[in-house]
């Protein structure tokens, strides 16, 4: 009987350092993922990080080029020279020029009998003028006409 007793207490013993030693190994598990989980998400957070400072920089380099290239290619220049600020041409002119399929902007300025219409257009100055109605480009003369300028004057 003292035999049963030491068995069966020696068994107790063994399946309770069993049962610890699976705690202590289960604890040790999930100190390790809790650790990995951690490195992930500071390794996530990071990159998140990194990618929202490379997007920035990308927009602000894009806008540079992107302003410099719109400003120089989108713009025709039509300068009138001697021409009083009432001539009916000048008016049938800034009305032709809204009307040419293309034209997005146009805006007129006036100084010293000198007429500047400045016209959003993608095409050339050449190919503007030759959009306009045959009655009101036979108005003027070409003096000069460039990609994004042309100057004119009116015919006597």
């Amino acid at each position: 009987m003292k035999i049963i007793k030491l068995l069966l207490c020696f068994i107790l013993i063994l399946s309770f350092n069993t049962t610890f030693s699976q705690q202590k190994e289960e604890k040790k598990e999930k100190s390790e993922i809790s650790k990995t989980s951690d490195k992930v998400k500071q390794t996530n957070s990071e990159t998140k990080e990194a990618m929202s400072t490379a997007k920035e920089t990308l927009k602000d380099i894009g806008s540079i080029f992107k302003s410099k290239k719109s400003k120089t290619k989108n713009a025709v220049s039509i300068t009138l020279n001697n021409v009083d600020y009432g001539n009916a041409n000048l008016s049938e002119l800034q009305k032709s020029l809204q009307k040419v399929n293309g034209v997005k902007k146009s805006t007129k300025k006036y100084q010293n009998n000198i007429a500047t219409f400045l016209i959003e257009y993608k095409k050339s100055a050449d190919n503007l003028w030759q959009s306009l109605p045959s009655n009101i480009s036979n108005k003027f003369k070409i003096l000069s006409i460039e990609e994004n300028a042309i100057s004119i004057s009116l015919k006597e």
